[in-house]
């Protein structure tokens, strides 16, 4: 008798961890990080490639100077911001990051707009194929962006169902993350 209830008691725990959602949530938590990870990739892409077109500008349109210094300005405050993965579940912090990172779109997207006086900075293949870089690279933000939080939703929608819920409380401890909120200008 001693021995079925050991055998029962075995089977109950190895059941009740195969089914506890332990390596779900870990998984899902990878996902996020990684997805995390793109975003923050064309983030800095994005950054990188601002300098290029500072300087085409600079030297085609200098009467945008003061336009020039926001977005100089707007870019290192991006670089300014310690963000780190432990910061995806801080609503506020995610909140800062993405009104920066809003900021240097919006900055971008006039900067791309008021260039439009200037005929012979549109016809420099350099700016264009700069232009062409940066336009990219705010498409592969979007999707990343896209992709980020639906890992996200996913990632939360497991740590609050039953009986996730139990074995992240007890064992992992691990809080919701939060949606990064991306704007494309329209402007």
């Amino acid at each position: 008798m001693n021995r079925f209830i050991y055998v029962f008691f075995i089977s109950a725990v190895i059941l009740c961890l195969t089914s506890c959602g332990y390596s779900l949530i870990k998984k899902n938590e990878q996902t996020v990080l990684k997805t995390w990870s793109e975003v923050e990739t064309n983030l800095h892409r994005r950054a990188d490639l601002i300098p290029e077109l500072i300087e085409f500008v600079n030297n085609y349109a200098p009467d945008e100077s003061g336009l020039l210094n926001n977005v100089i300005k707007a870019r290192a405050e991006t670089a300014l911001i310690q963000f780190t993965a432990k910061d995806l579940s801080d609503p506020g912090a995610m909140k800062a990051f993405a009104e920066v990172q809003n900021n240097l779109s919006l900055l971008l997207s006039k900067l791309k707009h008021s260039v439009e006086r200037y005929p012979d900075l549109k016809a420099n293949q350099n700016y264009l194929k700069v232009m062409n870089r940066i336009e990219g690279t705010e498409n592969r933000m979007t999707v990343s962006c896209v992709q980020y939080n639906k890992a996200v939703e996913t990632f939360n929608q497991s740590i609050r169902k039953f009986p996730n819920n139990v074995t992240n409380k007890l064992f992992l401890h691990i809080s919701m993350k939060e949606q990064l909120r991306l704007h494309r200008p329209t402007k």
